[in-house]
């Protein structure tokens, strides 16, 4: 386990698309902060339309926030542009968080905290604040103490709360650009501890986040994040990852799926259509990238 001394500066890095609606929001929770050290903002602006750079130069910005903008427009995708925001970084400690999500008062503290004791901090995230009740139950989300812990693996982490030492970002290349579709946390995580640096899980490193709240983009979200499960199983298998691979799974997740659709009554059922999309969406996105890839994955 990792033992170092608390950073000299922090940089929470923030990418961001036409999200400006609710950035503005997470850039007031950022300046509630409790964190008493040195730090500062980057906001990383992936081609955004919406005026979010107008806006940063403007005082609306919350005072007393020490926030940078800076250009990723160059490359789609928010893994391009966290490593552009990097680059520009100050800080020897990084924090990531989304721009969609309010982080808590104490979180960058907590994060720090956890860091004197390890190479990567992961925190955990609470949907119960900022979603409807209905929403909440569409996507189930492991407690706050449980970490993200992968069966028989490493354990991965979460893009919204988490937190590195820049040395280890820069040793393992930074982020990997060429995940499009959800996944590049667990692969960031994955690849820090394959190298030998320490991941430890931090409860008290809270962001409230936000939940796809219909049905469209449910499935959109949730679909990409079967296809990327493919794609970390794809990667990771050479290295011994096995917790996906299940062969007697597919038939019956398709039974319990269609035994469970919501066109019967939920009294038989017992599962909402929400939460039927999210599992059948994931599983749809896991097929689709099997297939693509020729690999089982179910």
């Amino acid at each position: 386990m990792a033992d170092r001394r608390p950073p000299e500066h922090v940089t929470v890095v923030i990418p961001v698309r036409n999200g400006l609606t609710y950035l503005r929001e997470q850039l007031k929770a950022l300046a509630a902060q409790d964190y008493s050290g040195d730090w500062d903002v980057i906001v990383s602006d992936n081609g955004s339309s919406d005026g979010l750079a107008e806006y940063l130069r403007s005082a609306e910005v919350p005072g007393g926030l020490d926030v940078n903008h800076v250009d990723s427009s160059a490359k789609a995708g928010a893994t391009y542009a966290r490593n552009v925001g990097v680059q520009a970084a100050r800080g020897d400690f990084l924090a990531f968080t989304d721009s969609d999500d309010l982080v808590r008062t104490d979180w960058l503290r907590e994060l720090v905290d956890t860091a004197t004791t390890a190479d990567l901090v992961t925190g955990t995230v609470d949907v119960s604040v900022i979603n409807d009740p209905e929403v909440v139950e569409w996507r189930p989300m492991p407690a706050a103490d449980a970490g993200w812990a992968v069966r028989d693996w490493y354990p991965a982490a979460i893009g919204t709360s988490m937190g590195v030492w820049r040395d280890v970002h820069d040793a393992i290349g930074g982020f990997d650009e060429t995940y499009t579709h959800g996944g590049d946390d667990n692969d960031y995580a994955w690849r820090c501890q394959i190298a030998g640096y320490s991941l430890v899980h931090s409860p008290a490193a809270v962001v409230d986040y936000r939940l796809r709240d219909n049905y469209r983009d449910l499935w959109k979200q949730t679909y990409s994040y079967g296809r990327a499960a493919v794609t970390n199983y794809a990667t990771y298998r050479p290295h011994g990852l096995s917790g996906y691979n299940h062969p007697w799974l597919l038939p019956f997740m398709i039974l319990t799926l269609a035994v469970r659709n919501p066109l019967l009554p939920r009294s038989i059922t017992r599962l909402s259509t929400g939460r039927w999309i999210f599992y059948t969406a994931h599983e749809a996105g896991k097929m689709r990238e099997s297939i693509a890839r020729r690999i089982m994955c179910v």
